[in-house]
């Protein structure tokens, strides 16, 4: 039970900037975590000083769209893998044909 606590908190979680003393804040927002990611997302998640989680559209979102964030940097998706457990669609990179190599590439002095 404790590991499932713990993946849910930490995939489930959202950043959020606090524009006081706190900075970011992870919070785990009701029906937040069905919000898809994107490079090019329509709606961001805030948090108020009350605790109340929003969601909040960036631009003009038709019915029937799905509404999209940003859960990382598309150029650099290994934290996204890391946390998420996926790589996003539009993701330029080669890091999941790069697994075979782990031994080399940490030889060579590198990471993922």
């Amino acid at each position: 039970v404790l590991k499932w606590a713990y993946n849910v908190a930490l995939t489930r979680h959202v950043e959020s900037w606090q524009s006081n003393e706190e900075g970011y804040v992870k919070v785990i927002g009701p029906m937040a975590d069905m919000i898809n990611h994107s490079s090019e997302p329509n709606c961001k998640i805030g948090v108020d000083y009350e605790g109340n989680v929003n969601v909040i559209a960036s631009c003009d979102i038709s019915p029937g769209s799905p509404l999209t964030m940003s859960l990382g940097d598309p150029t650099n998706p290994t934290p996204i893998f890391a946390q998420y457990g996926f790589l996003p669609r539009d993701c330029a990179t080669i890091f999941c044909k790069a697994m075979h190599l782990e031994k080399r590439i940490q030889e060579l002095g590198y990471g993922f």
